[in-house]
């Protein structure tokens, strides 16, 4: 148990801070880069830009180089780009994944967001269910290893994965590893766990975190400012000093879905004043 004392002075953070562009789809490089600035955040995750979903297609209309350029003078960089593949999909969601490989390769980007894919919180039962997510992680293996790509996939905790057994089973699957994408908010409203719970089965395979926060009003649960709403916040913070955890913890803030929710800078500002009290 944390004593009083360490609660009083906790355990140095060492993760790193994002967003994703996700709540903030309508805006171009140059403004997605400007609003990291103005918070001091250096990495950036990129769902939407200018309101475009195909970012391979986007940044090769607009240019490669001067988005490189760009990035490097803010000393920003990019540690992932959100593809809309889906790992139960099978070997229909490789070509959008070649595509985003060569972008991610272009920007010394490690991580290609992947869905998990199927029916929400409905794992696959059997050996012919799992199938096709192991011929599509086998031939993007196959492929990345030919093409010498350093990026690979990120599994989100989104659909059929929000609890821990399945992904456990599709890891058992998987001699050669997986890497997931922790949406801590999906396994723990929709999938029914604690973020203890999950961060303690996961952590293994745990490379990048989803954060958002909510509250229940009349029934109805709708996304809120982070620390506003009662997900636990503060004890998913507590979990990732104890561990140390250094890689990159993202608030998601789903306004390109929800256009009724406040602007991403204001979740920003509320995230801020969050994180800031040590």
């Amino acid at each position: 148990m944390t004593s009083a004392l360490e609660r009083t002075n906790p355990p140095p953070r060492l993760f790193r801070r994002a967003f994703s562009s996700l709540g903030c789809g309508e805006l171009d490089l140059i403004k997605i880069s400007a609003l990291a600035t103005r918070f001091g955040l250096q990495d950036l995750e990129l769902r939407f830009v200018a309101g475009r979903l195909d970012l391979p297609g986007w940044f090769a209309e607009s240019g490669l180089d001067a988005a490189a350029d760009l990035l490097a003078a803010a000393g920003q960089r990019v540690v992932v780009l959100g593809s809309s593949a889906r790992l139960l999909d099978g070997m229909t969601g490789l070509d959008e994944l070649r595509g985003f490989a060569r972008l991610a390769e272009h920007f010394r980007c490690p991580w290609i967001r992947i869905f998990d894919g199927g029916p929400r919180n409905q794992p696959p039962r059997d050996a012919a269910g799992w199938q096709p997510a192991l011929d599509l992680l086998s031939a993007w293996s196959a492929e990345r290893e030919s093409a010498g790509w350093a990026c690979d996939l990120l599994i989100e905790t989104h659909d059929s994965l929000v609890t821990s057994p399945p992904v456990l089973e599709l890891a058992a699957r998987m001699p050669d590893g997986i890497h997931i994408l922790w949406d801590s908010h999906h396994t723990w409203h929709l999938g029914g766990e604690s973020v203890r719970q999950t961060w303690q089965t996961l952590r293994p395979w745990i490379r990048h975190i989803h954060v958002k926060d909510s509250s229940a009003v009349g029934g109805v649960r709708s996304y809120v400012p982070p620390g506003a709403g009662d997900f636990p916040l503060a004890e998913l913070d507590e979990l990732l000093r104890e561990d140390g955890y250094e890689g990159v913890i993202s608030l998601e803030w789903e306004r390109h879905w929800h256009p009724h929710l406040p602007p991403l800078e204001q979740a920003l500002s509320a995230w801020s004043d969050f994180v800031g009290r040590d």
